[in-house]
């Protein structure tokens, strides 16, 4: 329970910041899994439906105005979907975006998510909390728009590396 406590902390430092935000309700569609003899061997699921919250006019000084185009912007994210274990897993991301020609940007996102399992053996109060890097890359219409993460492969641990699909809808 400790752990959905820390990512409830992070969700609320992201929401806090919704006042001047570009925000999405984000929709987890599904995964692709780079190794696919792991999928089989492991039953890994790639269908991860799923929810999600996204910010991406996060401005980490209060001095900057989130309207300027000068601002140095972060994305964050946070959601919760069945994971490729076919358990539950939240997430909770924060990242930066500096590419954007158009309507498409592209970046990366670090933080932590829940559910990985890695080392169950291992007592640890962070053996349900595991850290979560990827590229992101996104595309927006008018009002709908999708997201691609990439994220790497550290089968020491057990995390299969997997291309995940969301689908976002612009709520402001």
């Amino acid at each position: 329970m400790n752990n959905y406590l820390r990512l409830a902390f992070l969700a609320s430092i992201l929401i806090s910041q919704i006042a001047a935000a570009d925000t999405f309700l984000d929709i987890n569609v599904g995964s692709r899994h780079y190794d696919r003899a792991a999928v089989a061997q492991r039953d890994l699921s790639e269908v991860n439906p799923g929810i999600g919250y996204e910010n991406d006019n996060i401005v980490m000084h209060p001095e900057d105005d989130p309207t300027d185009a000068g601002a140095t912007r972060f994305l964050g994210m946070v959601g919760i979907y069945r994971n490729s274990l076919k358990g539950t897993s939240a997430y909770a991301l924060l990242g930066r975006e500096p590419i954007e020609v158009g309507r498409f940007k592209a970046g990366i996102v670090l933080g932590a998510m829940t559910g990985a399992k890695i080392h169950p053996n291992e007592p640890s109060a962070w053996y349900d909390l595991s850290p979560a890097i990827g590229a992101i890359f996104s595309y927006q219409f008018d009002n709908i728009g999708a997201n691609l993460i990439l994220t790497p492969s550290d089968e020491a641990i057990g995390i299969y590396g997997f291309a995940g699909f969301q689908l976002r809808y612009k709520l402001q």
